[in-house]
C-alpha cells in the first residue's frame, strides 16, 4: 500500500491511535485518527478513513481474499467449506455471517479495515510502542494480541462509554450461552409465525405457474394495503406485464416485521386477499406456511449437526490471520462466528434450508425463478433447493444499488468457480439495473455471461429533468437526513457551523432549506436554533424540481434519486464507517468532512449555475423492453 499520507510524522517510536471523539493532544508522537477525518491544519497526523477511502481497491481486495482463503483453509486435512457440507452439495459455510459479509451497523467489518490500513502505517513507520485511546474492548483486545505477536509496546487507555441500557429481559437473554439463545429463538419463531401455517394451500392452484418469484412482505404500495390488489414497489409495472402475456405466477413472500405490516396476522389477512383479487393469475402464499413439527425436527437435527461440527473447529481461530498479516482478526469475528454456528444466526438458517426444500418440493415444476439479490442467507437455501428440486432458470435481481463497500454484493474471483466441490450458490443470471451495476459486478469479478441488464423497476418513476437553480447568489439546499439520528445530527451540526461562517462571506445572500426527515425520525427544529429550515414530508418527485442542491448523509440512497434527476449531490463522510454513498466514484458529486469544506461546496454552489449532466445511472423505460424479452425467452 502507498504511504502517501504518511508524510512528516513527528515522533515514529510511539503511535497515538486517537478512536474517540474531539481533538487529540499534542505531544511526542505520530497521532492517527481512527475515526476522523484530518483537519485543515492536522499535517502532523494520519486519518485512517482518508487512508481507507485512498487505498480503497486493495483494501477491499484483500480482505475478500482473506474471506476466501479461510473457507479454503484446511482442519484436519479437509476444506473448511467441506467440513460444514450439511447437504450433499451444498455447505453451510456460504449461509454464516463472514462468508456474506453482513453490513450492519455493528458489523466488525469496518473495524478489519481500518486495521489492515493501521498495519502498513506500521510497517512503514516502525513505531517501538502504540498507544489506543478507545472504549473499544474489542479493539484493544487484538490491537493487543497483534503487538504481542510483533514485539512492540502496547497500552490501552481505556474510556468509559455510555451506552443504550437494556431491559431486564434482554440482558439476561445476552447473557446467556449460544445454544440457549437459539433454543429461545426457535420457540419464539414458531409462536410469531403461527398464524402464517394456517393458509390452506391448493397445490393444483399453481400447476399452471410458469413463473415464481421470492421477495419480502414489505415495500407494498398503498393501493396493496388498502385494497388487497397486489402491487408492488420491487416489482412495480413488471406484475401487469405478466397478466398481459397471460403468464400465472406464484409468489413466496418473506414475512419481516415493519410498520406496514407490524403483525403475522395482519400479513395472512394481505396474502388471502392478494390471492381472492388474483383473477387466478396470481398464486400468493409465505415461507412460513409449509411450518409443521416434520420441519422443526429437521431444523433440530441440522442445528444439532452443525453443533457437533464446531467441536471439531478447536483450531479454526489460528485461520484468522490474512495473508501478509500478523493481525489475527478472531476476537472481531468469533462472536459473528459463533452466532452464525451455534447461535440464533444458526437456528434462522437452518429454518430457512428447510422451509425452501419443503415449499419448493411440493410446487409443480416452474420455468423460472426470480428473487430479490443481497446475497443474504436465506437466498443461498433458496438457491440449493431450487435446484436441487429441478425447476427451470433462476434470475436473482439486485433490485436497488449496488455500493461500493456493500460487501454483501461481492466475492473473490476465485469463488465462482463453477467446478468446485460445495460451491458458491449462484443464479443462472443476475440482472442489474443499469451501467452503474453492472460495472460494479464486472469489475468483482463475476462472469460477465452471468451478467443481464434489465430496467430499475424501483425507479422507473425518476423524472429526466428538474428545473435547475436560475438565481444568483442565492442557494435552496434540500437536506435529506439519514436512517440513523446520529447520522442527521451531524448533518445539522454540519450545516448550523457552515451557516455561521457563509453569513459573514461578502459573496453570500441567502440559503433557504428544507430538510425531509427520514419517515422513522421525528425532528425538532428547537434543537438546531441558529438554523432556520423547513421541515417537508413530500415525496421526494415533487421536492427535487423546486431545489437547487442537495445535502445527503453518507448512506441515504435517495442520492440517487437526486443524481439521476440533475440535481447537485454534497455527501457527507462519516469517519465511522465506509463510504457507502451509491454516488461513490461518479463525477458531480461532492464529499465533505467538516463544515469548512460543506462551506467551500455551497459557495460554489451560490456563485455558480450549476447543472448536473450524470450518466446514466438505471435503465428507465416505462415499457421495460428488456424484462419483457427475457420473460418471452424464457417462459415461451
Amino acid at each position: 500500500m502507498k504511504g502517501n499520507c504518511l508524510r512528516d510524522p513527528v515522533n515514529s517510536f510511539t503511535l497515538l491511535v486517537w478512536d474517540i471523539e474531539g481533538q487529540p493532544p499534542a505531544g511526542d508522537w505520530t497521532t492517527v485518527l481512527w475515526r476522523s477525518f484530518p483537519g485543515n491544519d492536522d499535517t502532523n497526523v494520519i486519518s485512517i478513513p482518508k487512508l481507507v477511502e485512498e487505498q480503497a481497491d486493495e483494501l477491499r481486495t484483500r480482505y475478500l481474499a482473506w474471506l476466501y482463503d479461510l473457507g479454503e483453509s484446511k482442519i484436519q486435512g479437509v476444506r473448511l467449506i467441506d467440513r460444514l457440507a450439511i447437504r450433499p452439495t451444498f455447505s453451510y459455510w456460504w449461509m454464516t455471517l463472514p462468508a456474506l459479509c453482513s453490513y450492519e451497523p455493528q458489523s466488525p467489518i469496518y473495524t478489519v479495515i481500518r486495521l489492515l490500513a493501521l498495519e502498513e502505517i506500521h510497517n512503514q513507520l516502525s513505531p517501538k510502542k502504540i498507544l489506543l485511546v478507545s472504549s473499544n474492548k474489542l479493539l484493544a483486545q487484538t490491537m493487543r494480541l497483534w503487538c504481542k505477536k510483533i514485539k512492540r509496546e502496547f497500552k490501552w487507555e481505556r474510556i468509559h462509554k455510555t451506552t443504550t441500557q437494556l431491559s431486564l429481559v434482554r440482558k439476561i437473554y445476552a447473557s446467556l450461552p449460544y445454544s440457549l439463545q437459539a433454543v429461545i429463538s426457535l420457540f419464539h419463531y414458531i409462536w410469531q409465525r403461527r398464524h402464517l401455517t394456517q393458509q390452506k394451500i391448493d397445490w393444483t392452484a399453481t400447476s399452471d405457474a410458469d413463473v415464481t418469484f421470492v421477495n419480502y412482505l414489505c415495500n407494498l404500495t398503498p393501493k396493496a394495503l388498502s385494497t388487497g390488489h397486489f402491487s408492488s414497489h420491487y416489482w412495480t409495472s413488471l406484475v401487469n406485464v405478466l397478466s398481459e402475456e397471460g403468464l400465472k405466477s406464484n409468489w413466496i413472500h418473506h414475512y419481516i416485521k415493519h410498520p406496514d405490516v407490524p403483525l403475522t396476522q395482519k400479513a395472512e389477512e394481505l396474502i388471502a386477499k392478494f390471492n381472492q383479487n388474483g383473477t387466478n393469475q396470481q398464486f400468493h402464499l409465505s415461507l412460513d406456511n409449509v411450518l409443521s413439527i416434520s420441519i422443526i425436527l429437521a431444523v433440530i437435527r441440522d442445528y444439532m449437526r452443525l453443533a457437533s461440527i464446531s467441536f471439531t473447529l478447536k483450531s479454526f481461530r489460528d485461520k484468522f490471520f490474512p495473508a501478509q498479516s500478523s493481525i489475527n482478526l478472531w476476537p472481531l469475528l468469533k462472536q459473528d462466528w459463533y452466532n452464525s454456528i451455534t447461535g440464533p444466526n444458526s437456528i434462522s438458517n437452518c429454518l430457512f434450508l428447510n422451509l425452501f426444500e419443503r415449499l419448493l418440493a411440493q410446487i409443480p415444476p416452474q420455468k423460472l425463478g426470480i428473487f430479490l439479490q443481497e446475497n443474504q442467507s436465506w437466498e443461498m437455501a433458496f438457491i440449493y433447493a431450487w435446484r436441487t428440486s429441478e425447476h427451470g432458470q433462476l434470475i436473482g435481481v439486485p433490485h436497488s444499488t449496488v455500493r461500493y463497500w456493500d460487501l454483501r454484493y461481492f466475492f473473490d474471483p476465485r469463488s465462482y468457480d463453477s467446478n468446485t466441490k460445495n460451491k458458491l450458490p449462484m443464479p443462472n443470471f443476475v440482472a442489474v439495473n443499469g451501467p452503474v451495476s453492472m460495472k460494479m459486478y464486472q469489475e468483482g469479478g463475476y462472469p460477465k455471461e452471468q451478467i443481464i441488464e434489465v430496467e430499475a423497476l424501483r425507479y422507473l418513476a425518476l423524472a429526466d429533468e428538474v428545473h435547475h437553480k436560475s438565481q444568483v447568489s442565492s442557494l435552496k439546499l434540500l437536506v435529506l437526513g439519514d436512517y440513523f439520528s446520529d447520522n442527521f445530527h451531524q448533518q445539522m451540526l454540519f450545516l448550523e457551523k457552515s451557516e455561521f461562517t457563509l453569513s459573514s462571506n461578502i459573496y453570500y445572500s441567502k440559503i433557504y432549506y428544507t430538510v425531509k426527515p427520514h419517515p422513522i425520525l421525528t425532528i425538532n427544529s428547537s434543537d438546531y436554533p441558529t438554523l432556520k429550515f423547513q421541515i417537508s414530508n413530500l415525496p421526494l418527485v415533487e421536492l427535487l424540481p423546486d431545489h437547487d442542491v442537495v445535502f445527503t448523509s453518507n448512506g441515504t440512497s435517495a442520492a440517487v434519486d437526486a443524481y439521476c434527476t440533475g440535481v447537485p449531490v454534497i455527501s457527507l463522510l462519516d469517519g465511522n464507517s465506509f463510504n457507502i454513498s451509491p454516488l461513490k466514484g461518479l463525477k458531480n458529486t461532492t464529499y465533505v468532512s467538516s463544515p469548512s469544506e460543506l462551506t467551500t461546496a455551497l459557495l460554489f454552489h451560490i456563485n455558480n449555475e450549476t447543472k448536473n449532466y450524470p450518466q446514466t445511472y438505471f435503465r428507465l423505460d416505462q415499457n421495460i423492453p428488456r424484462w419483457k424479452t427475457i420473460i418471452k425467452q424464457i417462459c415461451h
